[in-house]
């Protein structure tokens, strides 16, 4: 039996639910960030496009508290997306300091295209599950997440103060 040193080994019979998880979350992760190579495109940036397509026009303001970072960060991530044609910058109408994004015919192309394949890798990955052991995953994974959304709002607003 191994494990990585510093971890409690994660087969035995008390296993380690964290470190699964974050070792499943891990590889999620790494996979993702390969099958979007060939669109040349980050995971942060996808996950901004994203937002952009679900809440367009935005402004650069409401992406930065969705995505959680900070408005100079989401600065770059807009200059990406917009210097490969996925996003596009427009004067809010409703007030002319601000700067609104939304999404480019190339960049909902890319995300059709890239959810496609996200799709097809997660039936891979999620393959060596039995239907009922998927059923169960997401049951559990709803249970535990539920919750998350407004804890993580309450610990933020307690830092604002």
């Amino acid at each position: 039996m191994s494990s990585e040193p510093g971890h409690r080994a994660t087969d035995g019979p008390d296993p380690d639910l964290g470190e699964l998880l974050r070792r499943a979350s891990h590889a999620m992760r790494h996979r993702f960030a390969e099958l979007l190579r060939p669109w040349d495109v980050s995971p942060h940036q996808l996950r901004a496009l994203r937002v952009i397509l679900a809440n367009e026009p935005l402004r650069l303001k409401e992406l930065a508290d969705y995505l959680r970072i900070s408005p100079r960060s989401v600065t770059e991530v807009v200059d990406a997306l917009t210097e490969r044609g996925l996003a596009e910058r427009t004067p809010d109408p409703s007030d002319r300091r601000a700067t609104t994004v939304s999404i480019t015919e190339a960049g909902q192309q890319l995300m059709a295209d890239a959810g496609k394949a996200g799709r097809a890798d997660s039936e891979d990955f999620f393959g060596r599950l039995t239907e009922a052991e998927r059923r169960q995953l997401a049951g559990l994974l709803v249970k535990l997440t539920a919750a998350e959304p407004d804890r993580h709002r309450r610990q933020s607003d307690l830092g604002r103060s």
